[in-house]
C-alpha cells in the first residue's frame, strides 16, 4: 500500500507542475519520496516555504516573471526554479508582482503573506 505523501512534498509537486504548465519549460523530477527531497528542485521552493511563502506566492512569482521574461531573448533563461526560488531573488520577486499595476489581480492575490505589504496609516 503507498502511504501518503507528505505536504512539504506535496507543495513542491504542486509548485513544480505550476511552473511546467505557466512556463511551457519540462522539468526532471525524481521518482521516490526520498530522491525529491535530496533534489535541488525541493531544496530551493521548500526553503522559501519553510521561510513562510505560500504556494499560492511561489505561483505568483512563477507567474509575474514568465509573463514579464518569456519573450525577452536575454532573460527567458532565467525562468528557471533555481533563479526564481534564490533566496536573494524571490522576495524581491515576490514584492514585485504584489506591487505591480493590477492588470491581472490574480498577480496580486498573496499580499497578505509578508506582513510589510500591508498598509501604514499614520496616526499621531
Amino acid at each position: 500500500e503507498k502511504k501518503e505523501r507528505s505536504k512539504d512534498i506535496v507543495n513542491v509537486i504542486d509548485v513544480c507542475a505550476f511552473f511546467e504548465s505557466e512556463t511551457g519549460k519540462k522539468l526532471i523530477m525524481k521518482k521516490t519520496d526520498a530522491l525529491i527531497k535530496s533534489s535541488d528542485k525541493y531544496k530551493v521552493v521548500n526553503a522559501r516555504i519553510q521561510e513562510g511563502a505560500t504556494v499560492e506566492d511561489c505561483k505568483t512569482v512563477i507567474r509575474f516573471k514568465n509573463r514579464k521574461w518569456k519573450s525577452d531573448q536575454k532573460m527567458s533563461e532565467f525562468i528557471r526554479l533555481s533563479t526564481l526560488f534564490a533566496r536573494k531573488n524571490f522576495t524581491n520577486y515576490l514584492e514585485e508582482a504584489i506591487n505591480a499595476p493590477k492588470a491581472n489581480s490574480k498577480t496580486n492575490a498573496s499580499g497578505a503573506t509578508f506582513s510589510f505589504n500591508t498598509k501604514v496609516t499614520n496616526g499621531s
